[in-house]
């Protein structure tokens, strides 16, 4: 019977042993990822972030849509001071029409300038200037001073120096 005491007993000590090393090994484990779910969070909030950002772009984005349109809008409702629509006094041309070919050849003079130096190509329909024209006179003037523009400062009427030679022979006090 002493033999039995000391088998069951040897079980009983080897059974709670293999629990007491189970129960470590789940502690253990769990204390390694204890912080997992600040992770988790941080994953999240950068999710957020990124969201609000594209968000953020998108209203942005439809902002500067709605401002061009009403800006549109107010170009086509406005005569800007004429009688009727189609420049001048109850005419087709006259005082109204010349200041329509001298105001395109302002807004034409900046937008071709611009152009040339930002690298870009040759085109002045492509500007909204030109699109929204509200008179023919306006187109007139505004492919006019782009043109002028856009070759100024191109290279072709900045004085000679818009090319390698211009630019030595403005060094050297010569014109080429």
């Amino acid at each position: 019977m002493n033999n039995l005491g000391k088998v069951i007993g040897g079980s009983l000590m080897t059974l709670a042993f293999i629990f007491g090393i189970g129960v470590a090994s789940g502690t253990t484990a769990q204390a390694q990822y204890r912080d997992y779910g600040q992770y988790q969070r941080r994953d999240r909030d950068n999710d957020n972030d990124r969201d609000r950002r594209r968000d953020w772009k998108r209203n942005r984005k439809w902002e500067r849509n709605q401002e061009r349109d009403r800006y549109r809008s107010y170009r086509r409702n406005n005569n800007y001071g004429n009688y009727g629509n189609y420049g001048g006094y109850g005419g087709y041309g006259g005082y109204n029409n010349q200041n329509e070919v001298n105001r395109g050849y302002q807004e034409g003079l900046n937008t071709g300038s611009s152009d040339a130096r930002r690298g870009q190509s040759y085109s002045p329909q492509r500007s909204h200037w030109y699109q929204d024209a509200r008179t023919q006179a306006f187109r007139q003037g505004f492919v006019q001073g782009y043109n002028q523009g856009y070759r100024q400062y191109a290279g072709y009427g900045n004085r000679g120096y818009g090319s390698t030679g211009g630019i030595l022979g403005g060094i050297l006090g010569r014109r080429y």
